[in-house]
């Protein structure tokens, strides 16, 4: 059977993969399966919205891994741009489709159940050789989750595989290093919860978020505070030297002025003691010169 039977094939009431041509129908996922499935779900569209990443989640969508084989992983993730082009090519044919084996599929996810064997097995060996990136095992009866990475096509292998078991986290590297808790992702929840769960943490990380935004503006004006603070200190300072400087020129034109003065009363001195001297000598001579006048004249006589 080839991939376009197939897929008319599986119109039919049922859940069926096809494997090497053949149609193979598959138990419908379990109760606890689903809310695991549906939580992961939750998680997976969280990371892509909070690293505004170009990819979309998507439940239960078949994966072609080989010419005439169609696996159906729980979850997987691949580019928004392949989600856009199959959707464009349905409303035009109206025939639905899978994900080709040229179609990127960044991650896949398997919640073990009663085919555990397989997600282990001959799964692990198809996504592996089809070069899935990452391919997760999420093991809810095993108490643990496999992440394996770097896919070897030729071997069909991956050659890194990590088990994690409760109280433990791991990244989804397709996602940017996305960390999840291995127990939350473990734990059987109602899609419901995971969302109230969700909402909260979201509002947790804003009220978080915006006491930070108040912690920093509120630092912000401290030290805006304290650089005006510090510039009128600085203005202050600067005009205390300027009128220090003012008062010092001030003060030595003062001293200059009155040097100046003192030489100028020194000069005045010494002026009149000079005329005073040369007065002194002229009433001298004048007398000097009566005497004799007066001698002469007796001696006239």
């Amino acid at each position: 059977m080839t991939i376009e039977e197939f897929l008319v094939y599986a119109e039919r009431d049922g859940f069926f993969e096809l494997v090497r041509g053949v149609p193979v129908e598959v138990a419908p996922p379990g109760f606890k399966h689903q809310l695991i499935e549906q939580a992961l779900l939750v998680y997976l569209m969280r990371a892509i919205a909070e690293r505004n990443l170009p990819y979309i989640a998507m439940l239960e969508t078949g994966v072609q891994t080989e010419p005439l084989t169609v696996r159906v992983p729980d979850l997987l993730v691949c580019r928004e741009q392949t989600a856009e082009s199959k959707l464009a090519a349905y409303r035009a044919t109206q025939q639905d489709d899978v994900l080709r084996l040229n179609d990127d599929v960044l991650l896949a996810i398997e919640v073990a159940s009663k085919n555990w064997r397989q997600d282990y097995g001959v799964k692990r060996q198809e996504y592996a050789r089809r070069g899935i990136g990452e391919y997760v095992i999420v093991d809810e009866k095993r108490k643990q989750v496999i992440v394996n990475r770097d896919p070897d096509v030729e071997q069909g292998r991956y050659r890194e595989e990590k088990v994690y078991v409760p109280g433990t986290v791991f990244e989804l590297a397709a996602l940017g290093g996305y960390p999840l808790e291995t127990s939350v992702v473990l734990t059987p929840i109602w899609t419901s919860e995971a969302i109230r769960q969700e909402i909260a943490r979201l509002e947790a990380e804003q009220q978080a978020r915006l006491e930070a935004e108040a912690r920093v503006k509120e630092a912000e004006a401290a030290a805006a505070a304290e650089q005006r603070a510090r510039l009128e200190a600085e203005a202050r300072a600067k005009e205390a030297e300027a009128r220090a400087k003012e008062a010092e020129a001030q003060a030595a034109a003062e001293q200059q002025a009155r040097l100046e003065a003192e030489a100028r009363a020194k000069e005045a001195e010494a002026r009149a003691a000079a005329e005073q001297q040369a007065r002194a000598a002229l009433l001298d001579e004048l007398a000097r010169l009566r005497t004799r006048l007066g001698q002469q004249t007796d001696d006239a006589s």
